[in-house]
């Protein structure tokens, strides 16, 4: 799972679930949504992909409240820290990735194309 979102929405489900006691902050999604949306005009992907994606990104606003407590601000910076070490250590580039991504899209231009790489890659991968 190389996207921050990916990490959001499966983080957000585990809270729901009371799995984990600290959900991610709220500005958090709505920033990787933000992220999302810019790479995705950036890099033209279409817009059947955009929608999708942006409904995805909202998802995690679903299962979550919102707590803004030190404790969870910290559980959120030390996440996205891990992300970043971890992407670092796999020596994955983000925008490379997003990248590799787009190309996928323009080559299977179906939602159902879309719905599968979004969910077997982005969530579970």
């Amino acid at each position: 799972m190389y996207q921050y979102s990916g990490w959001l929405i499966l983080w957000s489900i585990l809270y729901y679930f009371k799995i984990v006691m600290y959900p991610p902050l709220r500005i958090v999604i709505l920033a990787a949504l933000l992220f999302s949306m810019f790479l995705g005009i950036y890099y033209q992907i279409p817009i059947c992909y955009n929608i999708l994606s942006f409904l995805l990104h909202l998802s995690p606003l679903l299962f979550i409240d919102n707590k803004t407590d030190q404790t969870t601000m910290n559980y959120n910076i030390i996440v996205f820290l891990i992300y970043i070490i971890t992407m670092e250590l796999l020596k994955i580039n983000i925008f490379d990735n997003y990248r590799k991504t787009v190309k996928q899209f323009q080559k299977n231009p179906t939602i159902n194309d879309a719905i599968k790489k979004i969910l077997f890659t982005k969530i579970f991968f």
